[in-house]
């Protein structure tokens, strides 16, 4: 198409003209409000220039230019009703254009370009865990399911080059972009994403909406809004949103991201339980497994690959793993018992001790013995006593032994004294 007229408004006219000279070949001139709509014929073509709102009603003016020659330099359509194209109607239209492209069409506008991943490119839980040795590190909190195992994925990588049906987003409340994994999203996806949500009308805290992946490898796009800080219930509420929304749409292969664990702050240990326990327990219910091959959960962190391969094994155990942990819990219970009944030999030990010591020697046979052997000592160091007798202070002792000596040295003195008076003439 050669020579298109130019779109050229001009507050004081209130007629469509065509205006033809060397210098602005075909220039359209008109009003702003009256140029709503001009589809321009040219070389054999028709052409929108520009759209608003109303009526496709419209009625064609031929104009001639002053060549001299009386030929027309362009048929000029005008629609006075129509409007022009709204952003999200353009969003909805690019929706529509990208998933009705071949495969090979849209893969030239990825912006990964040739670094997408395919579904099979995905390891299974089950082989992940088998590559990366990946033990039981707490107790399992569900029972082994190999059907389930085979359904969940962990995979550490960007999830904006995941080509699979719909990749979850961690977005905020006005759905036009932000930053971190959202502001990466809306990036690869290009403009015409944020053209689309613009038509969603937001969404609340807790909840996910539904768009197009555009030039996303994904399909679709799951916009969840998570919760800022530590809320378990709206962090859960978005799986539960997404989830249901996979479901309806037929969407059989789902990504996330750790939401609300960046800039809104809730604790990725935390978060990751919400997340993997949401997901087994949806799988849990009715024939939802059915209509699910894979669930990824994407990581990008370290500290967030830890929380998951720790996580991980205890929601999607193997027999194995809980034959080991039943084996370890049953030597647990042998040390326990064992150390239970050592405190209970030591308290019954003490207990046939305390008796002892307490009883009166009467009371039983061993005291009464006890009591017989040490009453010979008593005697010979005291004198003969009385069984019925109480024993002496002993402080008394020692006057009662100095009283018999001073006794018999007296009684000596007295007999020395009178063997020498006998004695004497």
């Amino acid at each position: 198409m050669s020579k298109l007229p130019r779109l050229l408004p001009y507050s004081r006219h209130l007629s469509v003209s065509l205006k033809s000279s060397p210098r602005l070949p075909g220039v359209v001139v008109g009003t702003a409000r009256q140029l709503s709509c001009f589809v321009v014929r040219s070389a054999g073509r028709w052409s929108t220039m520009s759209e608003t709102a109303g009526s496709d009603k419209g009625r064609r003016d031929n104009r001639h230019a002053g060549d001299g020659q009386g030929s027309p330099v362009a048929q000029v359509r005008h629609y006075p009703g129509t409007h022009r194209s709204s952003p999200g109607e353009e969003g909805l239209k690019a929706r529509k254009r990208f998933l009705e492209i071949s495969l090979e069409e849209k893969r030239l506008v990825y912006k990964c370009r040739d670094n997408y991943k395919t579904l099979n490119d995905v390891p299974t839980w089950p082989q992940y865990r088998k590559e990366h040795n990946i033990g039981l590190r707490i107790k399992p909190k569900a029972d082994p399911n190999e059907k389930f195992n085979e359904k969940v994925s962990l995979w550490r990588g960007d999830i904006t080059q995941l080509e699979i049906d719909a990749i979850a987003n961690a977005a905020n409340e006005s759905l036009l972009g932000g930053g971190g994994v959202d502001g990466a999203i809306h990036s690869a996806a290009g403009p015409t994403l944020v053209k689309e949500t613009s038509t969603l009308g937001g969404c609340e805290t807790g909840h996910a909406k539904l768009s197009g992946g555009h030039r996303l490898p994904a399909k679709y796009v799951l916009h969840a809004v998570g919760p800022i800080g530590q809320k378990p219930d709206k962090l859960e509420g978005c799986y539960k949103d997404c989830m249901a929304l996979a479901k309806e749409h037929g969407l059989r292969s789902v990504a996330f991201p750790c939401i609300s664990t960046g800039i809104f702050g809730y604790p990725n240990y935390p978060a990751g339980q919400v997340a993997i326990g949401y997901i087994r327990k949806w799988l849990e219910t009715g024939d939802n497994a059915d209509h699910m091959d894979r669930v990824i959960f994407c990581v990008f962190l370290e500290k967030d690959v830890q929380v998951y391969e720790e996580l991980l094994p205890a929601f999607f155990p193997t027999e194995d793993d809980v034959k080991g942990d039943k084996e370890a819990s049953g030597e647990t219970d042998v040390h326990m018992e064992v150390a239970a009944a050592a405190v209970e030999s030591k308290d019954t030990q003490g207990e046939d001790q305390r008796p002892a010591a307490a009883e009166k020697p009467s009371d039983t046979e061993e005291a009464k013995e006890t009591a017989a052997e040490e009453e010979p000592k008593k005697g010979s160091s005291e004198g003969v006593k009385s069984e019925d007798t109480a024993p002496e202070p002993m402080v008394a002792e020692p006057e009662e032994v100095k009283t018999s000596e001073e006794e018999k040295q007296d009684s000596e003195l007295s007999e020395k004294s009178e063997a020498a008076a006998a004695a004497a003439p």
